[in-house]
């Protein structure tokens, strides 16, 4: 398709548009348009899986994954309200160009292969790199506010010593009653015994 000038032609057989031969300009100016596109392309993947896995809550998940499906559209729809008429009739006339024929090697082509292996590499990155550090954060800043149990009172006596207790309705709560060691549990994991000098010196440190 390369040549000194560009020319389009009508095609005898559907009255189609048809591109016979591209400038060397033009040629220029269309791959450094797909570049950009591609650069965007990228810059959306990476802050857009940061964009969902940053999301705490399931309400605000999907409507962030509607915000971003607009943001992937939003050049379309610049297209549909801003291209000019006979921009978009002489488009939508243009035959596309045709593509060598690649053959494929058994049921599935080598370009669907491709497509899952790069999607299941990205997912699994994006879990590794994104997700988790921020799953492990967010346990972090829940164990830091006593993993949620804040029906707890404390002073500072003579001495200059931090004391702690629970008052008399959150020590008969059904659930914990007078097991202190069981209501706070750093890490975010359930202590592994429910008895022992252990989990309460743990429970006692973490509380402090």
């Amino acid at each position: 398709l390369l040549g000194d000038e560009t020319h389009i032609c009508v095609d005898g057989e559907d009255g189609c548009l048809k591109i016979v031969s591209l400038s060397k300009a033009r040629l220029a100016w269309t791959l450094s348009i797909q570049v950009m596109r591609f650069a965007i392309s990228g810059l959306l993947l990476v802050y857009g899986l940061m964009y969902i896995a940053y999301t705490d809550k399931v309400g605000d998940l999907f409507l962030n994954c509607v915000a971003l499906e607009f943001v992937i559209q939003f050049d379309e729809l610049i297209y549909d309200a801003a291209c000019p008429a006979a921009i978009m009739m002489l488009c939508n006339r243009l035959k596309p160009l045709k593509l060598p024929v690649r053959h494929a090697r058994g049921a599935i082509g080598l370009r669907a292969i491709l497509t899952w292996v790069l999607v299941l590499a990205v997912t699994i990155i994006a879990k590794i790199a994104i997700l988790d550090p921020q799953v492990q954060l967010m346990v972090r800043a829940r164990d830091a506010l006593c993993a949620g149990d804040v029906q707890f009172v404390y002073a500072i006596d003579g001495a200059g010593t931090i004391v702690w207790g629970y008052p008399e309705e959150a020590q008969n709560d059904p659930q914990f009653g007078n097991k202190t060691f069981i209501r706070n549990f750093p890490d975010g994991e359930l202590p592994t015994k429910t008895t022992g000098v252990e989990s309460v010196s743990r429970s006692t440190s973490y509380s402090h």
